[in-house]
């Protein structure tokens, strides 16, 4: 199970520097992951109504910290709107309602092997909904 879950790709992304900032974020959202610890913030500027300088951290598994290195490597130029439909298609994935070939970010089939593995999925979905809830904010 170890190693179909934490696959060298995961590993790959899991052991990757996140950005630093390099201005002024205007949104920051924090969550954790009651059930195993994981922690992630997320820090946005949102500027054109989409997000640049995505930066945060991310104290979690192998699962969640290559899922926020993804995000803010991919994240950036998304519209809090996107940021929703993200987290959508992704938890979708996760489920075995959405084949990879289907989502535009083909990359996040590394996180198939958590079909068959429920609970760490969340593990995996934390960072986006930490995006997603950053846009939410903003938008109230």
């Amino acid at each position: 199970m170890l190693s179909e879950l934490y696959s060298s790709k995961i590993r790959e992304f899991a052991e990757r520097s996140l950005p630093t900032p390099q201005c002024e974020p205007t949104a920051e959202t924090s969550l954790e992951n009651i059930f195993c610890g994981d922690r992630v913030t997320i820090r946005v500027s949102l500027r054109d109504g989409v997000y640049r300088d995505l930066n945060g951290s991310v104290d979690g598994c192998l699962l969640c910290r290559a899922a926020m290195a993804w995000l803010l490597k991919n994240g950036e130029g998304l519209a809090p709107e996107a940021a929703m439909r993200l987290l959508a298609d992704v938890s979708a994935f996760l489920e075995g309602g959405l084949a990879a070939v289907d989502m535009p970010w083909h990359e996040l089939e590394m996180f198939s092997p958590l079909i068959a593995h429920r609970s760490r999925r969340k593990c995996v979905l934390l960072p986006f909904k930490a995006l997603a809830q950053v846009g939410q904010a903003r938008q109230s």
